[in-house]
């Protein structure tokens, strides 16, 4: 037996590799949680200081009241004074919008932005505005076209410009262009009118009257340079030159337009 058994094979045990399942991490779903409500409560409040933020800009005491601009027609003062009733020393909700369509009433303001200066000012920055021409004899054309009447006629030397109500821009546009043509004869524009009826009627500084009518304006004035030219402008005494014709003109000397 003990031969037999020590003839016999030995049977080799087969040892499997240790294997193991790798740690996966599990969520902290307890500071997940906590964190979302964190971030919740941080959103709330920021909310909330924004919306008390706009409610403290829109109710602030002012106490001092700041004007800055190039102004020629218009004191600080002035400017100051439309605001001081509504706001000086009291607390006030009025829209910053509200208090530049409060200066913007004023006739001599053309533009106005205010802002909030801390902690109790306004700061304003007027832009004035720039009369380009009279308009029927109590308005003037403002820098964009807009008509304003204040209450004090300023003494500039301006253009007088006459038409019916809606038709100031037209005017102007044909008073910039003829000005210039009738600056190359020497002659400066001073009045530019039109009537529903008898059309367009041009004085210059001296005086002279040109009537261009209602048609063919174009070819009227360029008849009156030509004209101007050749005879008109060694003419003593002209008054009017009237140029509702077809191919001519005619001339009213002063003696004659006196009467």
């Amino acid at each position: 037996m003990a031969k037999r058994r020590q003839g016999a094979r030995r049977v080799r045990k087969l040892s499997l590799p240790s294997f193991s399942l790798p740690r996966i991490p599990m969520p902290r779903l307890a500071l997940n949680f906590w964190g979302v409500v964190l971030c919740a409560l941080m959103g709330l409040f920021g909310s909330a200081a924004v919306i008390a933020s706009q409610h403290l800009l829109g109710d602030f005491e002012v106490s001092r009241i700041e004007v800055e601009g190039d102004l020629l027609h218009l004191r600080p003062g002035q400017v100051k004074g439309r605001l001081e009733d509504l706001l000086l020393n009291q607390r006030s909700a009025s829209d910053l919008k509200d208090i530049r369509s409060l200066l913007l009433i004023q006739p001599w303001i053309s533009e106005a932005r205010v802002r909030r200066t801390w902690p109790d000012g306004l700061q304003i920055e007027i832009i004035e505005q720039r009369p380009q021409a009279r308009w029927n004899q109590t308005q003037f054309l403002g820098m964009q076209g807009d008509l304003f009447e204040p209450i004090k006629q300023p003494m500039v030397a301006l253009p007088r410009l006459f038409g019916p109500e809606g038709s100031e821009n037209l005017v102007f546009e044909r008073h910039q262009a003829w000005a210039t043509e009738l600056a190359n004869l020497g002659l400066e524009l001073q009045e530019t009118r039109l009537d529903p009826d008898l059309g367009w009627s041009l004085i210059t500084a001296s005086g002279l009257q040109i009537d261009l009518g209602r048609l063919e304006l174009d070819q009227r004035m360029q008849r009156f340079a030509t004209a101007w030219r050749k005879r008109i402008s060694t003419t003593p005494d002209v008054a009017k030159v009237d140029l509702r014709y077809r191919h001519g003109l005619a001339l009213t000397l002063e003696a004659q337009n006196n009467g």
